[in-house]
C-alpha cells in the first residue's frame, strides 16, 4: 500500500533528491520502515540499519520503487503501438529530443 503508484511518483522523488544514496536512507517512509522493522525483530533501535535489511530479507523501499518503475517502463516498450499508453510515451520521447530535457 506504500508503493501504490510509485512507478509514477517514485522518478520524480529520486530525481528531487539527486542521489540515489540519500533517497535509500532520508525519506520518512523509509524511517518508519526501518522502526517498524526493529520492533519486528525486537532489536535497539541503534541496530546497525544494513544488519536489519540482511536479517529482515528485506531491501531499502527505494529499491522496490525503482523495480516497478523499470517493470513499468518494460510494460510501456512492450505495450502495442495503438495504445494510448504507448502513444504517451512516444510524445514523451518526441519532446525530450526537441528540447534535450524532461
Amino acid at each position: 500500500m506504500v508503493l501504490y503508484g510509485s512507478e509514477i511518483w517514485g522518478l520524480s522523488h529520486i530525481k528531487a533528491k539527486r542521489s540515489l544514496i540519500s533517497t535509500l536512507t532520508d525519506t520518512n517512509i523509509e524511517k518508519i520502515h526501518l522502526k517498524y522493522l526493529k520492533h519486528a525483530l525486537g532489536v535497539h533501535k541503534r541496530t546497525c540499519n544494513t544488519g536489519i535489511y540482511g536479517e529482515s530479507g528485506r531491501y531499502p523501499l527505494s529499491i522496490y520503487v525503482l523495480l516497478n518503475i523499470i517493470k513499468y517502463w518494460i510494460q510501456l516498450r512492450e505495450s502495442p503501438q495503438d495504445t494510448l499508453l504507448s502513444e504517451g510515451l512516444k510524445t514523451n520521447e518526441e519532446l525530450v529530443d526537441t528540447d534535450g530535457t524532461i
